[in-house]
């Protein structure tokens, strides 16, 4: 497998458009950027290659392909594209395959950006979250999550802080929530209800529905795991 510094997940989206010629291109500039040394990998699990077939060649294709359209997954088999196929009944998700994927590579990446995932079934959405988030701490990887509206940052131990520059701006709503029990948040900058040495715990909602109050959102914390939610007007 190629050796990478970042990596694109593209998941199950309910697609449109405009967010395909976003994703296009952020994996565009990032292959620019990168050059051949240090060249971002894009894995596709299953039907996630909707979101750039036929315009963007992926790297990789994984999953039980039980929602792809059988005639991308047939041109697909035709490219250069390595297909990876796993048997409907299985343990993990395609999400969770194609990240298993992303951390066997020789040179793990450093940041995992997935498209997708956050506007399906809620039961998928809760396990592409917590999945990213565990894999996050465990393999010390920063990864976010962006669907059309809406994207999720994660904050842990390995990932004190944060800065949200793109596409934010006033009015658009930022939640706080605990990945587990607590989060202590050390300063915040840009939101409506700042923060500064507050604890927020899962038993409470003081996090949820947040504003921003200007174009750029910072976050620190000290200790426990956040989630941040921003979703766009």
């Amino acid at each position: 497998m190629i050796g990478m510094m970042k990596c694109f997940i593209l998941i199950n989206s309910k697609q449109n458009a405009n967010f395909k010629k976003i994703v296009a291109a952020h994996i565009a500039a990032a292959r620019r950027e990168g050059g051949r040394k240090e060249k971002p990998a894009v894995i596709c699990a299953d039907s996630g290659i909707h979101l750039i077939y036929p315009e963007t060649p992926a790297d990789y294709l994984i999953g039980d392909f039980d929602s792809i359209k059988p005639q991308i997954l047939k041109k697909t088999g035709q490219s250069a594209t390595e297909i990876i196929k796993y048997p409907a009944e299985k343990d993990f998700t395609d999400f969770h395959l194609a990240l298993d994927l992303a951390v066997s590579a020789k040179r793990r990446p450093s940041e995992i950006i997935v498209f997708g995932g956050l506007s399906g079934r809620l039961h998928q959405t809760l396990a592409n979250i917590f999945t990213a988030a565990c894999f996050s701490i465990e393999y010390k990887i920063n990864i976010s999550l962006h669907e059309t509206r809406t994207s999720v940052y994660l904050l842990n131990r390995h990932f004190k802080t944060l800065e949200i520059t793109e596409n934010i701006k006033p009015g658009d709503t930022v939640s706080l929530r605990p990945l587990f029990r607590r989060v202590k948040v050390k300063s915040s900058s840009g939101l409506k209800y700042p923060l500064k040495n507050d604890i927020l715990r899962s038993v409470d909602t003081r996090g949820v529905s947040n504003e921003a109050s200007e174009r750029k959102i910072s976050l620190e914390i000290t200790s426990g795991e956040l989630i941040a939610v921003h979703i766009r007007r």
